[in-house]
């Protein structure tokens, strides 16, 4: 085992984010194979004590996210004086929806342990509105910059390919033979495949709101998910978000 491993394994536990992200992958994770037992006819005890774990999880999680609404609200402050527009918009109101629903999930989990009483099912609708706006706005973000990457790629190929049929070089056409390295047979396509493989931050970004989407649509009553397909979509964007933990770089900014 790598000293480097260690190193970002104990980095890992160290940050709240990435416990919350492992106790979430856990937590989904339990779902997920807790619904499989079932299809199965698995073990009750077993299964219940599955599902005892994904509850702990989820109540465990919400500890940890306490305060988090204003590390939203000073992020939003900051977003807020971006040059474009689309993602000072996005972004903003993205953090902005996010403080709300961490701070409505702030007061599940005071409810949950019994701190103070409240409407668990109308705080749980209003969560998972703002949830769900939160993550239409992401991937109104996240599609937008993989567009703007996608069609500047293309801008450069273009010019790429009329070059070769010219006299000179310049110093775009050069930056687009040494970092693109295009074929004279390259297609759009290979464009596209090039910007998704340079751009993993967005295209992960994508694939973990994606994965979400479904859990707020779900709990909201607008698709009827199984649980055990709720499971995996949680599953699949904790990874990603325990993979952007692992390594920053993987992480969309800001």
């Amino acid at each position: 085992m790598s000293e480097e491993f260690v190193n970002r394994v104990i980095k890992l536990g160290s940050q709240t984010s990435g416990r919350d992200k492992l106790y979430r992958t856990f937590q989904y994770g339990s779902k997920f194979l807790g619904w499989c037992l079932e299809q199965g006819s698995g073990d009750q005890d077993l299964i219940q004590k599955i599902k005892a774990l994904e509850r702990t999880l989820s109540t465990s999680r919400k500890l940890l996210r306490l305060g988090k609404s204003l590390d939203m609200l000073t992020g939003a402050l900051k977003t807020i004086h971006l040059e474009d527009t689309f993602l000072q918009v996005t972004i903003t109101l993205s953090k902005l929806n996010q403080a709300l629903y961490l701070l409505i999930d702030h007061a599940l989990w005071a409810h949950r342990i019994g701190i103070v009483k409240a409407n668990n099912e109308r705080l749980t609708t209003l969560s998972s509105r703002f949830w769900l706006a939160t993550l239409i706005l992401n991937l109104s973000r996240d599609l937008y910059e993989l567009m703007n990457v996608v069609n500047n790629a293309i801008d450069v190929y273009m010019k790429q390919r009329e070059h070769r049929h010219g006299d000179s070089p310049n110093g775009d056409l050069v930056r687009v033979e040494t970092n693109l390295q295009f074929n004279e047979n390259a297609r759009q396509l290979d464009v596209l495949a090039f910007c998704l493989q340079s751009n993993k931050p967005i295209v992960l970004d994508l694939v973990k709101n994606a994965a979400d989407l479904f859990l707020p649509l779900s709990s909201l009553g607008y698709l009827a998910i199984p649980a055990g397909i709720q499971g995996l979509c949680g599953l699949i964007s904790s990874l990603v978000g325990l993979a952007t933990v692992w390594d920053a770089k993987l992480k969309l900014q800001p």
